[in-house]
């Protein structure tokens, strides 16, 4: 895979945040008696992530029981999990993804997820947290690997 590419994908997958923070700066009003159904939609997008990496690397049987693992942990404790750790764990799946040939869906699938969580997400610092996180986590395992 081509650097520009996997750069310029992961920085629109980023964008995710701060597109959700604009939509929920443009609709105030819709965020609150939307919150369920922006913490459900985050939470079948991620899911659906894992998921999707999980299925595109059936190569190796540690990502499926490594991904079962998070999906449950996330499931279970989402409110005790700080952001930047989904951040993690999303570069690291869009680094996997850029092993298979779902690059571009599992980057367009980060992107969803951003949109709700950014919606979500209180202040300026919080987004730009995470995706400094994202990227570099992403970044850092393509380029040192």
């Amino acid at each position: 895979m081509e650097v520009i590419n996997y750069v310029l994908a992961a920085v629109v997958a980023a964008l995710g945040l701060v597109s959700g923070r604009a939509l929920a700066r443009i609709a105030k009003e819709e965020i609150k008696p939307g919150k369920k159904y922006f913490l459900i939609l985050q939470k079948f997008l991620f899911c659906l992530t894992v998921f999707l990496v999980m299925h595109f690397n059936r190569t190796n049987v540690h990502y499926t029981w490594t991904g079962a693992l998070i999906i449950f942990v996330y499931l279970s404790w989402s409110k005790k999990i700080p952001t930047y750790f989904i951040s993690v764990i999303l570069g690291l799946g869009m680094y996997l993804a850029s092993l298979t040939g779902s690059f571009l869906l599992i980057s367009g699938v980060i992107f969803l997820y951003g949109l709700p969580a950014g919606s979500l997400m209180k202040n300026k610092k919080e987004i730009i947290l995470n995706i400094v996180v994202f990227l570099a986590v992403a970044a850092g395992m393509f380029f040192f690997t």
